[in-house]
């Protein structure tokens, strides 16, 4: 509930957890198909027994839902190697406010041409249909996963670490570089290497793979005079599911904004965020995904309460001309119904506004589904 705007009119929440069974797996074939209220911890726990996964992430998944994840397109820091969540659908199921049932898809990878209607319903944050099943393409585990962490005195370090990264075509599965205010709510780094900023690498495939990559950064991290350490143990896979999270504490509302832009402007981006936040007093827990040109700043339950709910309107206005100036945009991924209400949360409906509205008109003309809370006021 602490995405997108509040209902506009009154409303009742439906609860789809009961909605808990898998419907079929094949493990030969690398396919699932489970019930829309199926926790994604359930759903990875199952194929794990089989060396695969699902290639969904989002916060707490003992609790998110599999028709919530789709709904919303959550994606997590290993979205550059696991893709988006509208790639890992092949199927899905859907009941319409009249209670028409109708799929697309299929069950198999390989599905017959036409519109991708699955597709549609991915993102759409239940504005068209409840989502009652969906059918996944899987992956296997990664034999050898290894976390890298990077010491750096500065932002302009880290990234231009990364750029070598970048240039000599090393397969990363997560890069997140973080300042210092995050470091300090996420666990799981090497206090040795803790600096202004942390560069965080992660690294799948192979044993020999994953090692000669892991000495190829290590000699770049020599060359550059920097510090780094490795996760040991369980290590890895908690800092990353903190870092998932966001330092986020179930219940507990935050106030989250996420800037998308090029990855050549993630610097421009981040700078100016920090010095936006700085120049009001309100500074945030800042994280970059550079590969993608990602940009987080994360306000605590106490630093909400620091200014009044017009004043977060303006900093995120200001964020999000600092954001468009550079060719992206800003979503608001989480804030407190208190700010719902006055914060901009989508920012300015897109070109295809005006063919959302059609298909909203189309498939739910009594605007029963999310009223309000979706791009647009839809």
């Amino acid at each position: 509930m602490g995405l997108g705007h509040p209902p506009d009119r009154p409303f009742k929440v439906m609860d789809t957890r009961a909605l808990n069974r898998v419907l079929e797996y094949s493990a030969e074939d690398m396919t699932a198909t489970v019930e829309a209220g199926v926790t994604l911890a359930e759903f990875q726990h199952m194929v794990a027994a089989h060396g695969q996964q699902v290639g969904l992430e989002s916060p707490f998944p003992h609790r998110a839902t599999i028709g919530g994840i789709l709904s919303t397109a959550v994606a997590g820091p290993h979205r550059g190697a696991l893709g988006l969540p509208r790639d890992q659908v092949i199927g899905i199921r859907v009941a319409h406010p009249d209670g028409l049932l109708t799929k697309a898809g299929g069950r198999v990878v390989k599905n017959v041409t036409g519109y991708d209607m699955a597709k549609l319903y991915v993102g759409s944050l239940g504005t068209l249909a409840v989502i009652v099943e969906a059918t996944f393409k899987l992956t296997p585990l990664p034999p050898t996963a290894r976390t890298l962490f990077i010491g750096c005195g500065s932002m302009d370090e880290g990234l231009a670490l990364t750029q070598r990264i970048t240039e000599a075509r090393l397969q990363v599965a997560a890069c997140e570089l973080l300042d210092a205010v995050t470091q300090a709510r996420i666990p799981g780094a090497d206090a040795s290497v803790q600096r202004r900023w942390l560069l965080a690498l992660e690294f799948w495939g192979n044993a020999a793979a994953v090692a000669r990559q892991c000495g190829e950064v290590a000699s770049m991290v020599r060359e550059q005079s920097a510090v780094m350490a490795e996760a040991t143990g369980p290590g890895g896979q908690a800092f990353w599911d903190a870092v998932r999270d966001k330092g986020r504490v179930f219940g507990e509302p935050a106030l989250i904004v996420r800037a998308q832009t090029l990855p050549t402007a993630t610097r421009k981006m981040a700078t100016e965020l920090q010095r936006i936040s700085n120049e009001i007093r309100l500074q945030p827990a800042t994280s970059l995904r550079p590969l993608n040109g990602t940009v987080y700043a994360h306000w605590t339950p106490t630093g909400i309460r620091q200014a009044e709910p017009a004043e977060w309107a303006a900093l995120v206005a200001r964020l999000r001309d600092a954001a468009r100036s550079e060719g992206g945009s800003l979503v608001v991924e989480d804030a407190p119904w208190a700010l719902g209400g006055v914060v901009d949360v989508w920012g300015p409906p897109p070109p295809s506004f005006s063919v959302m509205q059609r298909m909203k008109q189309q498939f739910d003309p009594e605007r029963l589904l999310n009223p309000g809370r979706f791009v647009g006021r839809l």
